[in-house]
């Protein structure tokens, strides 16, 4: 038999057991009173910066033949130095890197060099992306002046994104509350405080496009693009 000791501590085990049970069970439903939801913001922008990226390329066969290909390489620069200042672009807008040289080995003649490849980049960048846009789409024009050039296309930015972000993220929170409210009072409770609240990846697409990604999408092709900011909020309900 059970001495009253043993009863008693048994008795005491199990009030804890129940107190613990019930406060368990309280914290449970008290944590599901509350609603997930996701807020959305967007906005149309004209991007302020265009990038156009220009390559300069010439294949000599040997180091004879290499200073001629290095004044080759200098004539088609200097024709496209004077075709982007007729355009309107020099000075700090027109940044000129310097030459490199590639050697190509021949391996079944005994890892002989079999060509020299210079190559040269000039980076033009400007707020004016409109003439920038017209510069690129016009430069075909260089080939018939003897300047061998190859280019990517030009890429468009948005240089004030990060002041947009925070505009467009608490937009994006008070979408989110707003939800919220209304699925609270169309089950007829109020909504309380902000509980958590996390940031999704940014979109940065051409405009109509449903194209996205897991890790953000910044399109750099379109000048008129769409900015959209996502953010899962949870609020308490009373």
């Amino acid at each position: 038999m059970f001495s009253r000791l043993s009863l008693s501590v048994f008795a005491l085990t199990a009030i804890v057991c129940s107190l613990i049970l019930g406060m368990s069970l309280q914290n449970l439903r008290a944590s599901e009173n509350y609603i997930s939801v996701t807020g959305s913001s967007q906005q149309v922008i004209e991007s302020d910066t265009a990038t156009w990226r220009i390559s300069l390329e010439h294949v000599t066969q040997d180091t004879l033949t290499l200073r001629e290909g290095s004044e080759t390489l200098a004539s088609s620069l200097k024709v496209l130095l004077s075709y982007l200042a007729k355009q309107g672009f020099s000075g700090s807008s027109v940044m000129v890197q310097p030459v490199s040289v590639e050697t190509n080995i021949n391996y079944n003649l005994g890892n002989v060099p079999s060509s020299y490849r210079l190559h040269q980049s000039v980076v033009v960048q400007s707020n004016s992306v409109s003439r920038v846009t017209e510069a690129a789409k016009n430069s075909s024009t260089l080939l018939a002046q003897g300047a061998v050039i190859s280019t990517s296309g030009v890429e468009y930015t948005y240089s004030r994104l990060p002041e947009l972000r925070v505009e467009l993220l608490s937009r994006a929170t008070e979408d989110a509350k707003k939800r919220a409210d209304s699925i609270a009072r169309s089950a007829g409770s109020s909504l309380g405080k902000l509980q958590s609240a996390s940031v999704g990846v940014f979109q940065v697409a051409p405009v109509n496009s449903i194209e996205i990604s897991d890790y953000g999408l910044y399109d750099t092709t379109t000048v008129t693009k769409q900015v959209t900011a996502i953010v899962r909020a949870s609020f308490d309900v009373k």
